[in-house]
């Protein structure tokens, strides 16, 4: 019975979640109606070509033709015409109109009321531009995201490059001010993740730390037996993983990122040996403990396949110093795995994505990210160094940057395919696992057979 009684808690946790989410609804009566609203700005302003995005936590009920309605919580609204300049953490009230979410019925496109349900929005809309819109003159809360508001006016004031806005998402996770090309350049690359704060830079920033004060702490000597160094670098990498998921306003990878790396730190604590999996499936159950609807998001099925794949092709291997067993194999290890999962979410995937990789992730994640990291603190300390460190990231990137625009615009670079069937992905999985086994293995190539349905769909 143990495997019932767990799905039954799973069931009723998930359920749980879902009720707080959908309790706070907009009434059908107050759609596409002329509603006068009080509450907070919660996140950091999208500035668009012709408008300010943000989300609104509607914090007293709403009145309506002499009724009073319950609050419908968060909500998105779109400020068009001449917005102000928003805050996160001021208090406005606002005349809008609202819509409950919804999206549109069309298959193999974007599930936005789903988007909606997992970021926690009940409602869209839009301010309606009359002189009763007034900032009521109190600031509070919000400071996280006060904070990332702040390092973003610095940055759009401090660093003149036409890549500014790729620099902003590479160290803020706000991709509002990337422009469309350089956006198509980097999908058309299969380097756009690297614009998502997630595991990646996440993982950078901790490792990081850990080696820095592993190596300065082992050196203490009697402190150093008092307090392990790899205890106090775990300690200290967590929490620079924390600040940093915290920075990038721990949004759902970040936060994926961060309950998968305190796990890891979590097996330098035990001082035992745990197998990968058991680390794997561990940081799985912690994650969607947190968040039941995380598997609604591709990046959690991005990045722990990611994480699967790399298990299964690069453990239990005779070891290996080459520089192609340690990143190049790992590059194509990621492009194998996720090529099944990456046409099932996107319908398509960058066949120049290993290329663009390989050269994209160590010299951005070592080079470009550091600096603009080390430029975004120094510019509220010393502008002049602030600055010059962030014009020294944007020449890195520039550096890279036609590279990427090359492999981009290749006319076979981006693999196109129809919306695929649940069986040619299970038939794609299975061929990826049967080609990423050891080389001595010699009837791995009948994986190439299994990818077929996924590859050459069979149009009828």
């Amino acid at each position: 019975l143990r495997p019932a009684w767990i799905m039954v808690c799973g069931f009723a946790w998930a359920l749980f979640h879902a009720h707080h989410i959908l309790a706070p609804a907009l009434s059908h009566e107050l759609e596409s109606r002329t509603l006068t609203l009080t509450g907070q700005v919660v996140s950091l302003p999208e500035t668009r070509a012709d408008a300010v995005r943000f989300e609104f936590l509607v914090d007293s009920p709403v009145l309506f033709a002499g009724k009073s309605w319950p609050s419908p919580g968060k909500i998105r609204l779109s400020w068009y015409r001449d917005p102000p300049a928003l805050v996160p953490g001021q208090f406005w009230q606002l005349t809008v109109r609202l819509k409950r979410p919804h999206g549109f019925m069309n298959p193999g496109g974007l599930d936005y009321e789903g988007w909606l349900f997992q970021h926690r929005l009940r409602a869209t809309g839009y301010v309606i531009n009359t002189p009763a819109n007034h900032y009521t003159g109190v600031t509070r809360g919000n400071f996280v995201d006060r904070l990332r508001y702040r390092l973003r006016e610095k940055i759009n004031l401090h660093l003149d490059s036409s890549l500014r806005g790729l620099i902003v998402a590479m160290t803020l996770g706000d991709r509002s001010q990337a422009s469309p090309a350089a956006r198509t350049t980097m999908i058309n690359s299969g380097t756009y993740h690297l614009l998502a704060i997630s595991g990646l830079h996440v993982g950078l920033v901790a490792g990081f730390v850990f080696l820095v004060v592993m190596k300065l702490w082992s050196r203490t000597g009697r402190w150093a037996v008092r307090l392990p160094a790899p205890h106090l670098a775990a300690l200290s990498a967590l929490a620079a993983a924390a600040s940093y998921a915290l920075l990038a306003g721990f949004s759902i990878p970040t936060q994926r990122a961060l309950v998968m790396f305190t796990v890891l730190m979590s097996v330098i604590f035990s001082r035992r040996h745990h197998a990968v999996s058991h680390g794997i499936c561990a940081a799985l159950l912690a994650v969607l403990c947190i968040d039941p609807f995380a598997v609604m998001d591709a990046g959690f099925w991005l990045s722990f396949g990611a994480i699967m794949a790399l298990a299964w092709g690069m453990s239990c291997r005779p070891a290996h110093t080459s520089l192609w067993w340690h990143w190049g194999r790992a590059q194509y290890v990621v492009f194998v795995g996720l090529l099944p999962l990456a046409l099932f979410w996107f319908r398509q995937y960058a066949l120049t994505g290993i290329a663009a990789n390989i050269i994209a992730i160590p010299w951005i994640g070592t080079v470009t990210i550091p600096l603009a990291m080390t430029g975004m603190v120094l510019v509220n300390i010393n502008a002049t160094s602030g600055e010059f460190f962030l014009d020294l990231a944007a020449l890195t990137l520039k550096i890279i940057w036609p590279l990427l625009e090359w492999l981009g615009h290749w006319r076979s670079a981006i693999l196109h395919q129809a919306a695929p069937s649940l069986w040619s992905v299970t038939a794609g999985l299975v061929g990826a696992v049967l080609l990423l086994l050891p080389a001595g293995i010699s009837w791995r190539w009948l994986g190439i057979l299994w990818l077929l349905p996924l590859l050459v769909p069979i149009h009828s």
